[in-house]
């Protein structure tokens, strides 16, 4: 494969439009609009004689693994109305865009956690979707302006080697981010949250863990009927619990880990994975992604140029050194969403009040620098906080969701569509439903028992390495303060 077919790499772009930009991709029309879409990209698409649906990307229905894109999309095409798509959309995983065109009415929707991100605009009166804003370029004239230098030019981008954005808006005036849960309306141009739409269910841990490891089992049978799949471990929970529900398919996964940044051959996220897989008779490979500081001018080149936000000087150099080292024609499973069941900004268990857009905004130091940021935080507070009284959704476990996995961990496997296709199973409503609906106290520091619990109900042998192991120094200092304390009530 010759380097220049990495660029924009499967990425796709919905135009009104034609365009001789991109001579090379697929092409494909839905009512009056044009999808391209890079080579490595599907597009599939179905219609009931009323309703045209176009399926960017792949969803997987863990209740019947056997069907395929068009088996989905012919589902999907067979009602009409809105709140079925949604509805039905519960139960998928994949990661994906769906353009449904309801005669002369077209909308978007992508899956739960935004992970085949979308970015819309409207010029002369037409909307034009993309992978990315630079690929809106394409077609029509777009600028960096103001906020773009501004944002480039912070304290922010210096000091947070994963900078991003919020979902919502972007770093084009009048280009806006699709965010999780939500549905693009072409009509109104406008995005209209569809979910949650009832109350939060609780339910005891054993329960949750044994509904989530039944199902995590499912999607990853589903995921196992569609591709060959690559399986990255480290010391951590998430990567233990999809490891665990592979035991029916382990045999078939390349398995691996990723050296990058300072981790040595002794560290946890190395030694942990090579110990564990080799007592579970299943091989091991480490993937060196530190290239000593080298990366081909070339690939940098295209890796800056495939995004208007691009992680070069980290996340690039890790994709190049995964580039040639992981089987390409393998599908990469991804532990990330499982996060949101883990109180991740409140590992405490506490929850705070949040009442105002400056306590959201305090949770990624150096957004309140920017105006265009503290303004799409504050309409997203303003909506979300009407989920939490509905609902009961804590606003800073959506805050996880649909802000920092709707563009971070989105933005991150943007980038790495240059070297390999990812998904995870954690990517499914249903799923974290269920994860959100346990009592923090079991989800929160120290322990996190749901996570063991699923884990041990899946593949207990998976567990016979500890996870996260903390060195000797760190549990010498924990016991001091557990002495200290004691000292202070004796006294």
């Amino acid at each position: 494969m010759t380097i220049d077919k990495l660029a924009y790499a499967r990425q796709f772009l919905l135009s009104p439009l034609p365009t001789n930009e991109l001579p090379d991709w697929k092409h494909t029309t839905i009512g009056i609009y044009n999808i391209y879409s890079h080579p490595f990209l599907d597009v599939s698409k179905s219609t009931n004689g009323v309703i045209e649906v176009a399926l960017i990307g792949f969803i997987v229905n863990p209740y019947n693994p056997e069907q395929t894109n068009m088996d989905i999309l012919n589902a999907i095409a067979g009602d009409v109305s809105l709140s079925s798509i949604a509805d039905k959309l519960y139960n998928y995983a994949g990661r994906f865009v769906l353009v449904v065109k309801n005669g002369d009415k077209y909308y978007i929707f992508h899956d739960p956690c935004g992970l085949r991100s979308v970015f819309y605009t409207k010029y002369e009166e037409k909307i034009f979707a993309a992978s990315q804003p630079l690929l809106l370029k394409k077609v029509i004239p777009l600028q960096e302006g103001a906020r773009y230098k501004k944002f480039y030019a912070s304290s922010y981008i210096k000091s947070d080697i994963e900078y991003y954005l919020p979902t919502g808006c972007s770093l084009f005036e009048g280009v806006y981010q699709l965010t999780p849960n939500h549905y693009l309306d072409f009509n109104s141009f406008s995005s209209v949250r569809y979910w949650p739409v009832k109350q939060l269910q609780k339910l005891n841990v054993k329960e949750a863990a044994e509904k989530i490891g039944d199902l995590l089992r499912k999607i990853m049978l589903a995921f196992h009927k569609r591709f060959k799949l690559a399986l990255p471990i480290t010391a951590g929970f998430d990567s233990r619990v999809v490891l665990s529900a592979c035991k029916p398919i382990a045999n078939d996964i390349f398995f691996y880990t990723l050296q990058y940044r300072g981790l040595k051959d002794d560290s946890a996220d190395i030694k942990v994975p090579r110990k564990l897989l080799s007592k579970l008779g299943l091989k091991h490979h480490v993937i060196d992604c530190r290239n000593n500081g080298v990366i081909d001018p070339a690939f940098a080149a295209i890796y800056k140029n495939n995004s208007d936000i691009s992680h070069l000087n980290d996340w690039g150099y890790i994709a190049y050194g995964m580039k040639g080292q992981i089987p390409h024609d393998r599908v990469v499973i991804k532990g990330n969403c499982a996060e949101i069941a883990r109180c991740a900004y409140y590992m405490s268990g506490k929850k705070e009040n949040i009442q105002n857009a400056s306590q959201i905004l305090s949770m990624e130091p150096g957004w309140n620098q920017h105006e265009f940021i503290v303004e799409s935080i504050s309409n997203w507070l303003k909506e979300t906080k009407k989920i939490e009284n509905n609902f009961g959704y804590y606003v800073v476990d959506m805050f996880y969701w649909e802000q920092r996995l709707g563009n971070w961990q989105a933005q991150s496997q943007l980038e790495w569509d240059i070297v390999q296709e990812a998904i995870t199973p954690f990517n499914h409503r249903e799923l974290l439903d269920i994860g959100l609906g346990v009592e923090n106290q079991y989800k929160c520091k120290p322990h996190f028992h749901l996570f063991p619990m699923i884990a041990e109900y899946l593949w207990k042998e998976t567990l016979s390495e500890p996870i996260n192991p903390r060195p000797f120094y760190h549990k010498f200092k924990v016991l001091m303060e557990i002495i200290a304390k004691q000292l202070t009530v004796r006294r």
